[in-house]
This record gives structure tokens, sequence and C-alpha cells, in this order.
């Protein structure tokens, strides 16, 4: 995926940037269903990208992560306790500034701010169940913690265990709070 912001929305921005109109942001996203594989660490080595966000880590070991070539890992989030899930998201992009929020045991909400203007939110979600109450849970935290004027700024990206070829009331559900959002 890709998106955009552009430089006459932030003035501060197109200063720095004079040759920059369009900035693009390329987004990947992949569920590992663990890492321990080596072939899985070089695919996410070859992959061009900006942001990067990575479900079912399982753990993932220090010895792993640092033969992972990017310069951030933004937000690393795993269980305590129990096998499998977890989150990983990993850029290269020039964030000023990070908050993030935890949604569940293994999903994050993240406000970055790029280039010291560009505000985005991304959540990066597995959902180990693709329960409504997950689900609900997700878009409750971010109608507590997502500021109005910056809610046309958020990706939600990851595994949500919800099938979205047949029509259910999970899929209804998350369909239904996703534009209300819009």
């Amino acid at each position: 995926a890709q998106i955009s912001y552009h430089s006459e929305e932030y003035p501060q921005l197109q200063k720095r940037h004079r040759n920059k109109i369009n900035n693009l942001i390329r987004i990947a996203q992949w569920n590992l269903r663990g890492s321990k594989h080596p072939s899985k660490i070089q695919t996410i080595n070859i992959i061009d990208f900006d942001i990067f966000t990575l479900q079912e880590i399982n753990h993932i070991d220090e010895q792993t992560v640092n033969k992972i070539n990017t310069q951030t890992i933004i937000s690393r989030k795993e269980r305590e306790n129990s096998k499998g899930g977890g989150t990983m998201t990993l850029s290269n992009l020039n964030i000023t500034k990070k908050e993030e929020i935890t949604i569940n045991k293994d999903s994050t909400l993240t406000r970055l701010v790029i280039d010291g203007v560009f505000v985005l939110w991304l959540g990066n979600i597995y959902l180990n169940r693709g329960l409504p109450k997950q689900i609900r849970k997700l878009f409750n935290t971010i109608q507590t913690h997502v500021p109005d004027n910056e809610m046309k700024n958020i990706i939600l990206i990851g595994d949500f265990n919800v099938n979205i070829n047949n029509k259910s009331p999970k899929l209804t559900l998350l369909r239904n709070l996703c534009n209300q959002f819009n």
C-alpha cells in the first residue's frame, strides 16, 4: 500500500524539502506465523519499504532481530507468558516523535510524527480470534485516544482474523466500524 501527503498541506515540510511536492510512504505487511526460519528474515531484508508491519512474530529472539536490516524498530509487542502472537513494526522513515498505545496483548496503535510535521496513526493489528469483542475494543481504543482532527490519518494493518470473502456478523461489524471512522 502507498499513502501520500502533500507538502503544501505542511508548510514546514515544504521549506525543508523544496523539490518534494508529494511524499509517498510505502507500507508492507506480513503475517510471519513464526520467525524461526532464516528465509523469512532474508525476505524482510529484500523488501523495499518505509514501514513494514509483521504479525505472529512468536517471541522473536534478539539474534534474529539483529539480522533485520532496518533503521528503526518502531514497536515490538509480544505476549509475556504464552506462545504465539506478537507484532513488530519496522521503519526507514525520519520519525521525530512516537507515542505507543497498547490495544491487546499482541497489537499496538502508534502515533508517529514524520519529518517533524506529518502525523500518522498506525495500528499494527493481530486479533488472534477476530472476535466481535476484540474488534470493538480496537475501535474503542481508537475513539478514546485519537483526536478528531487526526482521525483521517489512521492506518490499521495486519491480521484481523476476519474472512472478507464470507459474509458474517464479524465482517459486518468490522465494515460498519471502519465506515464510522471514514
